[in-house]
């Protein structure tokens, strides 16, 4: 009975998907005033127009706010700013980034970078 438990038990983790682990290694590492271009042509509709019409691989974008813990131990929380008509919405970057996955559970997302680095007194610490 035991072997068989601990053999579900490895099938479980075993299903975790590589883009899941991916996703969890992104968040992670991600920073304050990161820029995450993503396809939500299987989330919303109008976003599955506007990218065909255009032949963009990306109809969405966000921007990154690690807002940081304030007792010792617990983790920060990262969540991302993005306009949705009439307003802008905050959502956790693992929503965020969930709303991108494919038929196949690919995220459908890029981080933007800048061509110049921002100057010390352009970011916000």
């Amino acid at each position: 009975m035991k072997a068989i438990f601990m053999l579900c038990l490895i099938v479980l983790f075993a299903k975790l998907s590589k883009a899941q682990v991916e996703m969890d290694k992104f968040i992670s590492q991600a920073e304050t005033g990161q820029v995450i271009a993503i396809s939500q042509a299987n989330y919303d509709g109008s976003t599955f127009f506007f990218e065909a019409i255009t032949g963009s691989r990306f109809g969405h974008i966000g921007v990154v706010v690690v807002e940081q813990a304030k007792k010792h131990g617990m983790a920060d929380k990262v969540f991302v700013y993005h306009g949705t008509p009439p307003y802008a919405q905050k959502w956790s970057l693992k929503h965020f980034l969930e709303s991108s996955m494919d038929d196949k559970g690919q995220v459908k997302a890029n981080l933007l970078e800048m061509r110049k680095s921002l100057s010390k007194e352009q970011k916000i610490n």
